[in-house]
C-alpha cells in the first residue's frame, strides 16, 4: 500500500470529521488534502502531513482526539508484535533477530563448489520403502556431485567447529557454537556442539571405565562401516534396517523400510565420534561419511513444504533424523559456506517448519498431523541443530511447542503422555505408545524437550520430574537378568547429561558398564547391540547399535545445556 493511502486510510479512522474536500494553495498547485486527490502524489502526502501537524491537530479543543490518537497507535504497535517472528534463543525470547548466515545464492555461486543438482528420486513405492527405478538409478550414478571441494587444502586434524568445553568452573558458553549465555539463578545457559576430537572423547571419558566405552564406540563404526551399501545403485552409501538380504550372518534384522532413517542415525554415529565428509590424517571414516551424505543429500526432494526426507510409512521420523545428521555436517565442517551441504539443511527445517500441526503445535507422521512426543521430540532436536549450525529458524514455531507439550504434560509437568491427553478419560485409559517403557519413555522425552524451551534446574516440576526418572534408572531386570530399552536410554541420558548434579555420573557410569559388557564380540556381529523391544525391533540391530553409540558418545557430543 502506498504512503498516501496509508496516511488517507488513518485519517478516516480517526479524523472522520474533515471527511469533506478542502482546497490549500501550497506550492502554487491547487492540492485536495482530503476527498479526491489531484496528480501532485508527493505534494498530497506533505500537505497531508502539514495538515495532521497543523493547528487543528495541536489545538485546545482537540485534546480527545490526540488522546485516543495515541492510544490506537499503541495499540496498534502491540498488535504487530503478533505478526514478527520473533526468534526463540535457546529458551529465552530475544527481542533482537539473529538472522542466520545462509544466502542461497551466494552458496551456489562459491568458485570452489563443483555442482551439477541430482536427479530427483522417485516417491516410494506403496511398501513404504525409498528404492528407485532401475533407470533412474543409472542415472543418479552418473551424476558427479561433490561435497568435499576443499581437495587442494593441506590435510588436517580432524576437529570440531567449536572450542573444547573447559572446566566448569571457568565456562564461557558464549565461545561455544550455539551460543547466547544467560546468567539465570546461578546456571549459565549454553549447549551446542561439543568439542569431537580424540583428545576431548579421552579427557571427557578418561580412565579405564572411559577407555572401554570408546572401545565400544569404535567396534560400533566398525560394524557400521562393513554393513554399508557400496554397491553401483542409487542404494549406494545407504544403510538398511533390513539388512537380511546383504547380510546372511546377523541376525535380528529390522523391519522398517526407510533408508533415509536408517542412513541418518547412523551417520549420526559416526558425525558424534567427531568423523566428518573432510578429509583428515586420522579420518579413517572419511569416505563412508561422505557416501552417506551424498545419499542423503540426492534423496531429498523438493516440495512446496521444502526439502522433504520424510521417506516411509512413519515419514516426519525419518525427516526429523536426516535433518539433524545435514545440519550436524553442516555446522562441524570447517567452512560455514562451503557447499550444498547447508542448501539441502536449510530446506529440511523449512519442510519442519511448515509440516508442524498448526493447531497442536505438534509433529506425527505426516505434515499437519495432530502431534505425538516422540515425533515431535525429533523435529525439535533437528531445530536445534539447526540453530548450532547458524542456519535460519522460526522462533514462532518453538512457540507452539510448549502448547503441545501442555497438551500433554499431566501432574502439573512432571510427567508425560504419548498424546495429547483426553480428559473424558482417566489417565490409566489414556493412548500410550509402544513398549513396556513407553510411559517413562515419554516423561524422559517430554522433560527433555521443556529444557530444550528453557526449563532450569531449580524448577520445581523438572527436578522433580527428573528424580523420577533417576530413581527408576536405565536398566530394568527381565528374566532375572538386566536389560535395557534403548530408546528410553537415549532420551534419559541427553536429559541426565543436560541436567547434570549427581544424577549424570550415576546414570551414565551403569549404562556405560552395561553397555561394554552386552555388546557383541564374536563373529559378524561383533560391535552391534540387540535387545528384543515391540519398538526397537521395528530398527532391528541396526537402531540399537545406532542408539547406543550416541548413547556412549553424549560426554562429548553434546555440551551441557545447564552449568552452575
Amino acid at each position: 500500500m502506498r504512503i498516501y493511502d496509508i496516511l488517507h486510510f488513518l485519517k478516516q479512522i480517526f479524523f472522520p470529521e474533515w471527511a469533506k474536500p478542502r482546497i490549500r494553495i501550497l506550492d502554487s498547485e491547487v492540492v485536495y488534502l482530503v476527498g479526491k486527490r489531484s496528480g501532485g502524489r508527493g505534494v498530497g502526502v506533505i500537505g497531508l502531513l502539514l495538515h495532521c501537524l497543523g493547528k487543528r491537530f495541536f489545538s485546545l479543543d482537540r485534546l480527545a482526539t490526540i488522546v485516543s490518537v495515541l492510544i490506537h497507535l499503541i495499540l496498534f504497535f502491540l498488535l504487530s508484535l503478533l505478526f514478527f517472528p520473533l526468534p526463540f534463543e535457546d529458551g529465552l525470547l530475544d527481542v533482537l533477530v539473529r538472522t542466520g548466515e545462509f544466502v542461497k545464492s551466494e552458496v551456489v555461486s562459491e568458485p570452489e563448489v563443483t555442482l551439477v543438482e541430482p536427479v530427483t528420486p522417485s516417491k516410494e513405492n506403496a511398501s513404504g520403502g525409498d528404492s528407485a527405478s532401475p533407470q533412474e538409478q543409472q542415472k543418479n550414478h552418473a551424476v558427479e556431485y561433490e561435497i568435499i571441494t576443499n581437495q587442494d587444502e593441506p590435510l588436517e586434524p580432524t576437529t570440531s567447529s567449536v572450542i573444547e568445553l573447559p572446566s566448569e568452573t571457568s565456562i564461557d558458553i558464549k565461545q561455544q557454537i550455539g551460543g547466547s549465555s544467560r546468567e539465570r539463578s546461578g546456571f549459565q545457559f549454553g549447549g551446542g556442539i561439543g568439542d569431537r576430537s580424540n583428545e576431548s572423547r579421552n579427557r571427557l571419558t578418561g580412565g579405564a571405565d572411559g577407555k572401554r566405552g570408546e572401545d565400544a564406540v569404535e567396534a560400533a563404526l566398525a560394524w557400521f562401516a562393513a554393513h554399508q551399501d557400496k554397491s553401483s545403485s542409487n542404494q549406494s552409501g545407504s544403510w538398511s534396517f533390513d539388512f537380511s538380504e546383504s547380510c546372511g550372518r546377523c541376525r535380528n534384522s529390522g523391519t522398517h523400510r526407510s533408508r533415509v532413517a536408517a542412513t541418518a542415525i547412523v551417520t549420526l554415529a559416526f558425525l558424534g565420534a567427531g568423523y566428518t565428509h573432510e578429509k583428515s590424517p586420522t579420518n579413517k571414516y572419511q569416505k563412508v561419511v561422505e557416501d552417506a551424505l551424498y545419499y542423503l543429500v540426492t534423496h531429498t526432494i523438493d516440495t512446496d513444504l521444502g526439502g522433504a526426507l520424510n521417506h516411509g510409512l512413519e515419514g516426519m521420523y525419518s525427516h526429523g533424523i536426516a535433518t539433524i545428521a545435514l545440519c550436524e555436517a553442516s555446522a562441524m565442517q570447517k567452512s560455514s559456506r562451503k557447499n550444498v551441504l547447508r542448501i539441502k539443511a536449510q530446506d529440511a527445517l523449512r519442510f519442519i517448519e511448515n509440516a508442524q500441526d498448526r493447531v497442536g503445535g505438534g509433529w506425527r507422521y505426516k505434515p499437519n498431523e495432530s502431534g505425538d512426543i516422540s515425533v515431535t521430540a525429533w523435529q525439535v532436536m533437528a531445530l536445534k541443530s539447526g540453530k548450532i549450525a547458524n542456519l535460519s529458524t522460526s522462533g514462532i514455531v518453538f512457540y507452539k511447542v510448549n502448547d503441545f507439550l501442555d497438551s500433554v504434560s499431566y501432574n502439573g509437568g512432571r510427567e508425560y503422555n504419548y498424546l495429547p491427553i483426553n480428559y473424558n478419560l482417566p489417565m490409566s485409559e489414556q493412548p500410550r505408545g509402544n513398549g513396556g517403557d513407553s510411559v517413562w519413555t515419554s516423561n524422559a522425552t517430554g522433560l527433555l524437550l521443556r529444557m530444550y524451551l528453557s526449563w532450569e534446574p531449580g524448577l520445581v516440576e523438572l527436578d522433580e520430574g527428573v528424580r523420577i526418572i533417576a530413581q527408576r534408572g536405565p536398566l530394568r531386570t527381565a528374566n532375572g537378568d538386566f536389560t535395557c530399552n534403548l530408546y528410553y536410554a537415549y532420551y534419559g541420558t541427553l536429559l541426565m547429561h543436560h541436567y547434570g548434579e549427581s544424577y549424570w555420573s550415576d546414570w551414565y557410569g551403569k549404562l556405560r558398564d552395561f553397555l561394554v559388557k552386552t555388546q557383541s564380540k564374536n563373529g559378524h556381529e561383533a560391535g552391534s547391540w540387540h535387545f528384543p523391544d515391540s519398538y526397537c525391533d521395528k530398527g532391528g540391530r541396526l537402531l540399537n547399535t545406532a542408539l547406543a553409540a550416541l548413547i556412549l558418545e553424549t560426554p562429548y557430543r553434546y555440551l551441557p545445556l545447564y552449568r552452575k
